[in-house]
């Protein structure tokens, strides 16, 4: 016979009132997250957001990947802008209000017009290409 391994659950309001023992893990039935707690810190000292869906970067993929996380929190990146100027993502974002790294620049509010965000691409404006070698990264909550 096998044996079951449970932990203490319950709702947000529950878990949000709770003061759990140092180390102890709960499981947000609402959210379907867990928290883990410190064993003073009411509702938990913070959560853990687990990865849902991955894909690796490959020759077939165009060197592309992401993580994408259960509160929809996502992470993706590609080797390079090579010789379009455009970005398409691997994942499609929920709005235009992510963060872009290309080569090390930031160019998510920087106040410089280099990119036109898309929720499924970014392009190269006149300023002409501005990721290089060392790849891009844009991270958000994804659609």
């Amino acid at each position: 016979m096998s044996k079951q391994w449970q932990i203490r659950r319950g709702t947000t309001a529950e878990n949000d009132i709770f003061t759990g023992a140092q180390g102890e893990v709960t499981m947000d039935t609402d959210k379907k997250q867990l928290r883990v707690h410190d064993g003073q810190t009411q509702g938990g000292a913070g959560t853990i957001d687990p990865v849902v869906a991955f894909q690796v970067p490959s020759s077939e993929n165009g060197y592309k990947w992401y993580r994408k996380y259960a509160s929809g929190w996502i992470e993706q990146g590609g080797k390079d802008w090579l010789e379009s100027n455009t970005i398409t993502f691997p994942v499609t974002m929920a709005d235009t209000n992510y963060y872009v790294s290309c080569g090390g620049f930031v160019i998510a509010n920087t106040g410089r017009q280099l990119v036109t965000k898309y929720v499924d691409r970014i392009s190269a404006a006149s300023d002409g290409q501005v990721c290089g070698a060392s790849g891009w990264l844009v991270m958000g909550m994804a659609a």
